[in-house]
């Protein structure tokens, strides 16, 4: 089995995309997948810039929000799919944030065992991570992302005017992703990001996003289905998906990016524990990620219930929790196996901050 590659085509007039589609396409029934906001605000942006090739294409409108990650959805995507007479011939365009790119990948990946798909990410979280790398996926009772493929979209088009369209919330919640990538990628571009203050659409040009993804696609072309190195992209994800996992539907739901520097910040405690990480570096961290996300930082969490949650994380074998934790900006190890002691101890420290 072998990694596609996939186009990255940075063009604000989309032009690119009417020659794709017309060279392609221009035959197919042409899908549209859409939450309402990129409904209301960005499928707007295809007709005035004159996207002719999508002017009869049929419009798929799922909820706003995590939630729409469901079966339930997936089905009723699938028979949207057929009862417009959808072919393996059609192509699905996924416009939206990381729920969209994530859901529509998995039902392209999946109808009629596979047609093609187009991301155009909308947020900053989908263009810097999740619709880069081709994974796909729906969440399973709760639990995050425990259906799903891998599969490269045919493109993706990146630009950086959609960003105009998020609240802030959102925008800070991609941040969190890009930090990330700063700290797995090298001390230049971490010192880079930790010296921003406060963090600003305007920050994101075209310049830093190409890097900032570039970290990922590295990673991902050496290990394309995840198999050691690209674990390395989870850094903050085991215990920031537990945390997710564990506010979904209360009164303090975080979004992604909010729950991964949640999970970054903890997962280094059981780093310096570990003896990984050095404490200065640690604290650092930690004070950037507070200055960027109070709010996030007020919330106490429950260590027996995180790592109840993170035992169904799909990166364990063997019943084993396994987290890739920090050792300094630019080198990260993963596969460390990780107890509940170490999580509860963890929970204590994050909930005294």
């Amino acid at each position: 089995m072998q990694a596609k590659n996939s186009n990255l085509i940075f063009n604000k007039d989309f032009s690119q995309l009417n020659t794709l589609l017309e060279e392609n396409y221009s035959d197919s029934i042409k899908f549209i997948l859409v939450d309402q906001n990129t409904h209301d605000h960005c499928i707007l942006t295809l007709d005035q810039i004159g996207v002719s090739q999508l002017e009869d294409a049929e419009i798929l409108l799922v909820p706003d929000g995590e939630g729409s990650k469901s079966p339930e959805i997936a089905i009723s995507l699938w028979q949207a799919l057929m009862s417009h007479n959808a072919d393996r011939h059609a192509v699905l365009i996924n416009l939206g944030g990381g729920m969209v790119t994530d859901l529509g990948g998995f039902i392209a990946s999946t109808y009629k065992r596979g047609i093609d798909f187009i991301n155009i990410p909308t947020s900053l979280l989908a263009m810097v991570d999740a619709s880069i790398g081709g994974k796909t996926g729906i969440n399973l009772d709760g639990v995050k992302n425990q259906v799903g493929t891998f599969n490269d979209p045919v493109a993706t088009f990146l630009n950086t005017d959609f960003l105009q369209t998020l609240p802030q919330r959102e925008f800070m919640s991609g941040w969190a992703e890009v930090y990330k990538h700063a700290l797995i990628d090298n001390v230049s571009l971490f010192e880079e990001i930790q010296k921003i203050e406060s963090p600003s659409k305007e920050v994101i040009t075209t310049d830093l996003l190409k890097r900032i993804i570039a970290v990922k696609q590295q990673v991902v072309q050496s290990d394309p289905f995840e198999k050691g190195e690209r674990q390395i992209l989870n850094l903050g994800h085991t215990i920031g998906h537990a945390v997710e996992t564990a506010v979904l539907g209360s009164d303090h739901e975080l979004l992604h990016g909010e729950a991964v520097a949640a999970g970054i910040v903890i997962e280094n405690f059981i780093a310096e524990e570990k003896n990984l990480l050095d404490n200065n570096i640690r604290k650092n961290i930690q004070e950037k990620l507070k200055s960027w996300y109070p709010d996030v930082f007020k919330l106490e969490f429950r260590g027996e219930a995180l790592t109840e949650i993170a035992l169904a994380d799909k990166k364990n074998t063997n019943q084993n929790i396994r987290c890739s934790l920090l050792e300094e900006p630019g080198k990260v190890k993963w596969g460390i196996e990780v107890n509940s002691e170490d999580i509860e101890s963890a929970i204590k420290q994050w909930n005294a901050i």
